[in-house]
């Protein structure tokens, strides 16, 4: 929910397909700047816009680490499954953007393989439960 009135175009823009509009969305409710505190749900939404519609406007040094960061906040969610992809997704990304040291380096960096492997074990285990 937004409680800075100035973000109330924005957010129709967003809404509306305007990939600069959806970024400052999800700025500000990373930064949680004139939204309300718990917008988990609006980060994470608009983030999937930026990387499943505009990718080409997200510069390459950062399109990696959202997609790792959308499985970041699938796994708070517990929505394992989901947050496998979006780690496969990066990590073919970064290989295929970078060199391969480099790649393996910011692989590391952003901790994908960990992740990856943590919600691979949490899935594992929701299925157990059934």
């Amino acid at each position: 929910m937004i409680t800075d009135i100035a973000l109330i175009p924005i957010r129709d823009r967003a809404e509306a397909g305007d990939p600069e509009a959806q970024r400052q969305m999800a700025i500000a409710y990373a930064d949680r700047v004139g939204v309300v505190r718990n917008g988990d749900d609006e980060l994470l939404r608009y983030s999937l816009m930026l990387a499943e519609h505009h990718p080409d406007t997200i510069p390459i040094v950062s399109y990696g680490s959202l997609l790792a960061s959308i499985g970041d906040m699938l796994m708070r969610k517990e929505e394992y499954y989901e947050a496998i992809e979006w780690y496969r997704r990066s990590k073919d990304y970064i290989m295929k953007t970078y060199l391969t040291h480099v790649a393996l380096d910011l692989i590391k960096h952003l901790g994908i393989k960990e992740s990856m492997h943590r919600a691979i074990v949490e899935n594992l285990k929701s299925y157990q439960q059934r």
